[in-house]
């Protein structure tokens, strides 16, 4: 159950992330956020969901191969 929960978080992550990677306006407009026209900090916290979408999905590989956790 812990690797389901795994792999629907990096995908939850990934997914939001690349939307606001390459849509940050119109993402930020589809929430509700002020935007002010400035793509900037949509696309960076877009980047660093997918950065953690990908620690995630080498934390549920490495669970499945070592039966351990932890990146560190």
């Amino acid at each position: 159950m812990i690797h389901q929960l795994l792999w629907i978080e990096a995908l939850l992550k990934f997914s939001g992330g690349v939307v606001l990677l390459l849509l940050p306006i119109s993402a930020a407009r589809a929430i509700g956020l002020p935007h002010g026209n400035i793509g900037l900090w949509p696309r960076f916290v877009g980047a660093l969901l997918i950065g953690i979408a990908a620690a995630l999905y080498l934390e549920g590989i490495k669970l499945t191969q070592y039966k351990h956790g932890g990146l560190g």
